[in-house]
């Protein structure tokens, strides 16, 4: 959510944000966040509230907020609710409309590209599924869904890339379920594991559908969002970054 401090008392660290919704939350200094900019009376910001109705994670929105949308190195970075071109982002070709997607980001990824993520991924659960006892395998998939953030993004994509994520997507889910098949007739597992087997592979591949077309996120800082796998010529028409922040 976006708003302006409406007042900060410098004495005592506390202040108040109204936000776009008209609601005026209160925050201390330890919910702020951004360690360029220092909280200020007029200042418009980028929060979010939790289940206390609290604002926490406070950034600065930067002045040239208008823009909204940059590249760098051949990443693309936006804050959120950025209003993408409407053209594909693999192609830059106009597409009818555009579709909110769903990406994944998991630290424990960021290095790799989106694809060769997705089988790490995909022959690490193998190995712990067929090979690790399920007291540990258990605890291991919830810490990776727990690390896994997911971010909705609308963007325009072409008929053209998603046939070929569907075609890709269903090779690979087919191979793994060819493998956990003849893992399965070797180690007699019933017909009830051998579906529980399959299942996270499932989740993996569909709940973040645009990773074997090469589209992820790189890192999540705050309000910006950095995505890879963007199309050169898509990237081009955007502002090059000059606020350029790392992770962490």
């Amino acid at each position: 959510m976006e708003g302006t401090i409406l007042r900060f008392d410098t004495s005592n660290n506390t202040g108040v944000i109204r936000g776009n919704d008209g609601t005026r939350y209160q925050f201390t200094n330890s919910d702020w966040k951004d360690e360029k900019e220092f909280p200020r009376v007029g200042l418009l910001v980028n929060f979010e509230v939790n289940l206390n109705n609290e604002p926490v994670d406070i950034y600065c929105i930067p002045k040239d907020k208008g823009k909204r949308i940059w590249q760098y190195d051949g990443y693309l970075v936006m804050l959120r609710g950025a209003s993408l071109p409407n053209r594909c982002i693999k192609t830059n070709r106009p597409v009818t409309g555009k579709e909110e997607q769903t990406l994944s980001f998991n630290p424990l990824f960021v290095n790799f590209s989106a694809l060769f993520s997705a089988l790490i991924r995909i022959i690490f659960l193998i190995i712990f599924l067929i090979f690790v006892p399920w007291i540990v395998t258990i605890p291991v998939i919830i810490a990776y869904f727990a690390m896994t953030k997911y971010e909705k993004i609308t963007f325009g994509l072409s008929q053209e890339v998603k046939k070929q994520h569907r075609l890709l997507t269903d090779t690979i889910l087919s191979c793994v379920i060819f493998m956990i098949i003849m893992a399965a007739v070797n180690v007699h597992y019933s017909l009830v594991i051998f579906a529980l087997l399959c299942l996270p592979f499932w989740l993996i591949l569909r709940k973040s559908p645009l990773s074997t077309s090469g589209i992820s996120i790189v890192w999540i800082q705050g309000e910006y969002i950095c995505i890879r796998g963007i199309n050169k010529e898509y990237l081009s028409e955007f502002p090059e970054w000059s606020n350029y922040r790392r992770r962490g």
